[in-house]
């Protein structure tokens, strides 16, 4: 039998999670991803004749504000609603 005893703390050393979800965004379906780790942020707009975008237009960038902000994360649910900042 081997025995193991942990001498520190486990730290996290690397993390990456991807949410998808739909959203209405003033009276706009979308299907959105965001996905982060700690090289950055990377934020995709489901178009219909080119698969997942990158290069999607700015009106949604207040979508993507919200999920930066962790406001829209993992734990979010259906028919919860948030305001941006943006006018």
């Amino acid at each position: 039998m081997t025995k193991i005893k942990l001498l520190t703390d486990v730290d996290v050393v690397w993390w990456a999670e991807t949410i998808q979800a739909d959203a209405e965004v003033d009276g706009e379906k979308v299907t959105f991803r965001y996905h982060e780790n700690p090289k950055g942020v990377e934020q995709y707009i489901y178009d219909q004749d080119k698969g997942w975008i990158q290069d999607y237009d700015p009106k949604y960038e207040p979508l993507f504000d919200i999920c930066g902000q962790l406001e829209i994360n993992k734990d979010s649910k259906l028919g919860e609603e948030f305001d941006s900042e943006e006018e």
